[in-house]
């Protein structure tokens, strides 16, 4: 059984859909070789087979998913003995380009699929809930605890939440990873260790804040602190000069 969507190229510039569908194979049914100049994802909902890329051979069973590359050459044959029942989706896009950065086959049991196949019922938007549901795959596929780029994090982090209290200890724990070697990566990257930057950024935000007009107890509520003294204190170290003062200008 062989189902596709009729899709319009609408040209979407994050994620762009191109292809839905399903099939239910039969043995040793194959496809391909074929080259696409977009990406197109596959998810194995029952069954086994091989997908072949770049003269890569991988077995996938259910609850898989592989991806096809731009310009790689692939092929996908179905189990003699136990063919599978899969889904795909073909699409392009800026936020497509993510997906190099995976593996060509992984793991990873998701209903997202089912979903997908309401698409019919939107019929004057197809393209676009295809669009919402393949963004909360990609939220799915990419998960927080699999972040390599610690210090970019730790850096956003701070960035957007310089305003309440931040703990070494908070950040390492949602990161999962031991607060020291944290702290050695973000010093080594950086040059300054999490406090510093953290002061660093309430610090110019501070100044903004003070030129805008704010007195020095309404600044120090805005970046963090619970007490104008210690504010003032902070302040003074990092630029020579009193928040107070009218001259407060480094």
């Amino acid at each position: 059984m062989y189902w596709w969507s009729n899709l319009a190229n609408r040209g979407f510039t994050e994620l762009n859909p191109l292809l839905y569908g399903h099939e239910d194979c039969g043995p040793l049914q194959s496809f391909g070789f074929i080259i696409r100049d977009f990406w197109m994802i596959y998810y194995v909902d029952r069954g086994r087979g091989t997908f072949i890329s770049d003269g890569e051979e991988t077995e996938v069973g259910a609850g898989s998913l592989f991806f096809v590359r731009p310009g790689a050459s692939t092929k996908i044959i179905a189990d003699r003995h136990d063919p599978w029942y899969f889904h795909w989706i073909g699409f392009d896009g800026r936020l497509a380009e993510r997906l190099a950065a995976l593996p060509l086959v992984m793991e990873h049991v998701t209903d997202i699929f089912s979903h997908m196949d309401r698409v019919e019922e939107y019929s004057n938007m197809r393209e676009e809930y295809l669009v919402s549901q393949l963004l909360l795959l990609l939220c799915e596929i990419f998960p927080a605890q699999k972040r390599k780029d610690y210090v970019s994090y730790v850096t956003n982090y701070i960035d957007t939440n310089y305003m309440r209290r931040i703990s070494i200890e908070e950040i390492a724990s949602e990161l999962g990873i031991d607060r020291h070697y944290l702290a050695r990566l973000f010093g080594a990257a950086v040059g300054k260790s999490m406090r510093e930057y953290l002061v660093a950024v309430r610090m110019k935000e501070a100044r903004r804040l003070l030129l805008s007009g704010l007195t020095c107890g309404e600044t120090a509520l805005a970046v963090g602190y619970s007490d104008q003294a210690s504010f003032s204190r902070s302040y003074t170290r990092f630029y020579g000069i009193a928040p107070s003062s009218a001259a407060a200008r480094p």
